[in-house]
């Protein structure tokens, strides 16, 4: 992976230690991966709607299923 990384800094003209503090500034705003939490997609706002209405209803008809 670290030769990845050396080859991203040669092809993005940057230095590595550019690289880790931008790393560093997003951690410090965002969280690290430290608990093992990871985006795994992004919704619309009617994707999102959706689901929570879904999820909501589903009380009510006896639905274990959510989305």
């Amino acid at each position: 992976m670290l030769e990845i990384i050396k080859y991203l800094v040669k092809l993005e003209n940057v230095t590595l230690d550019d690289v880790i503090a931008i790393a560093n500034t997003k951690s410090s705003k965002r969280g690290a991966f430290n608990e093992k939490i990871f985006l795994e997609k992004v919704l619309k706002n009617d994707q999102i709607l959706l689901r929570h209405f879904i999820n909501y209803y589903s009380h009510f008809y006896g639905s274990n299923k959510k989305t």
